[in-house]
This record gives structure tokens, sequence and C-alpha cells, in this order.
């Protein structure tokens, strides 16, 4: 498994664990890396998200991000926006 690989399972298992929303320094710091590699991995687990339509998304704004999970018919109208 590549390095990018592994940052961003572990970027992805971490916003998963949350209970609230989380830095991108407070992630970059976890895992000895810079923000920079963290926003990177974050557009990969984005763009996975949005192919799989698993009801979950990532949140950002600003420097913070955090993981929001939803319901069906939310996926759906979430999913006819976007398009």
């Amino acid at each position: 498994m590549a390095s990018w690989e592994l940052k961003l399972y572990l970027v992805e298992a971490m916003l998963m664990a949350a209970d609230r929303p989380v830095t991108l320094n407070a992630l970059a710091q976890s895992l000895d890396v810079t923000e920079q590699e963290i926003d990177a991995a974050l557009q990969e687990f984005e763009l996975d998200l949005l192919v799989a339509d698993h009801g979950v998304q990532v949140r950002r704004l600003l420097s913070v991000c955090m993981v929001r999970r939803f319901a069906a018919s939310e996926n759906a109208a979430a999913s006819d926006k976007a398009a």
C-alpha cells in the first residue's frame, strides 16, 4: 500500500470517528503531514464518497471539516441538487 493510500484511509477513519468537526491542522498534526497533504487526501475521500453514493459526505468550512451522514431520501435530494 502506498503512503498516500494509508494517509487517505487514516484521514477517513479519523473523520468517521470524530464526534465534532476537525481542523485540517489537527488532522495534519495527528498524521505528521502537511495541511496540503490532508487537503489532497480529503479531495480523494470526497470523490470516493460522491462516486459510491453511500449517504455520507464531507462538509468543509474554511479549515474545518466533518463527515455528515444522511438518510436515503436526503441522499437522493442531495444527488439531484448536485446534478
